[in-house]
This record gives structure tokens, sequence and C-alpha cells, in this order.
């Protein structure tokens, strides 16, 4: 009786070990391995900001004032799953990003989508679901001239990520 409790326990222990790895695995972030580019930027607020792992105003990126139509781009290493992304933009708690448009590069041709035009948005932390194979690069395109402000940019090859959570200004969640 004592063996078959020991192998129930290893059981679940195996279960839940596996589990655990595959909610990891879920929760890997493309967008920290990929090269980042943008048509501007201010000050010390670089494009390099928008994927760092760190969801801030002071790990942010903002376009250059004098530029007319901002964006930001991630390059992958080599051709990858896109389930969604998670775009954090805003100031504090407001002044977020309201209206831009998300295109993918797929096999050297550039896709849009209805589902990634993104309009009247008044959320600081946005999920765009994509479900694409073979991406190469993901662009952010602002309509009209702004700073952008965007802290960060999350990318996953699923729609079951659990996805970075914003932290605030100083890193707890109180705020």
């Amino acid at each position: 009786m004592r063996t078959l409790n020991l192998k129930g326990l290893l059981v679940t222990s195996l279960l839940t070990s596996s589990l655990v790895s595959v909610v990891q695995a879920a929760d890997v972030n493309l967008a920290e391995a990929a090269v980042v580019s943008a048509s501007s930027h201010r000050g010390g607020y670089t494009a390099d900001k928008v994927n760092d792992g760190v969801v801030s105003d002071a790990s942010r990126w903002l376009a250059a004032e004098n530029d007319p139509k901002p964006w930001v781009e991630l390059a992958f290493s080599q051709p990858t799953k896109v389930g969604m992304i998670d775009v954090f933009s805003g100031w504090k708690t407001g002044d977020s990003l309201k209206e831009f448009d998300v295109l993918v590069e797929v096999n050297g041709a550039w896709k849009r989508h209805e589902d990634w035009a993104i309009r009247g948005n008044t959320k600081t932390s946005k999920r765009i679901y994509l479900e694409q194979s073979n991406v190469t690069k993901i662009r952010l395109q602002l309509l009209h001239r702004g700073a952008a402000r965007i802290r960060e940019i999350a990318v996953y090859n699923n729609k079951e990520a659990l996805g970075l959570k914003d932290v605030g200004e100083r890193g707890n969640e109180d705020q």
C-alpha cells in the first residue's frame, strides 16, 4: 500500500512539473530576442526600450516631435509563429496609444488585417491576436504625429500566454 501511495505522489509530482513547464513555455516573450528599429526617437527614449522586458514610464520609446507617422519594428532572426502581442503604451495610468496599425512581414510581404487596425483605444495595455506563421517582422505604425509612448511590446507564439504585468513607475502594483 505504501508503494502505491509513493507512486501516486510521484505521478502527481511529474504532472505538476510538466504543467509548470508548459505554462512557462507559453509565456516566452519572443520580442526580447528581436532587433528593434524605429522611424525616430526623442532624447534617451530609444526604440530598444520596447523589448527590454520592463513595462515602465522610465523605460519607453518616444517618437521625435516632428515625425509625421511614427513606427517601431521588431525583426526576428528567423521566421516565427506569432499568436498574440501585448502593447503597453501611455504615461502613468493614461494617455494610451489611441490609433495604430499592426503589420506583419510574412515571406517578404507586409500583411494587414482589420483586426490589427486599432482605433479608439483607451487601454494602456492592449492585447492583439494575430495567428500568423513565418513572421519575420512586426511593425506598429501610428496614424498621426505623436509621441507614441510605447512602454513595452511583448510577442508570444500562442494565445494562452499570461504576458507581462505592468508594475508601475516604481516597480510595485499599487499604482
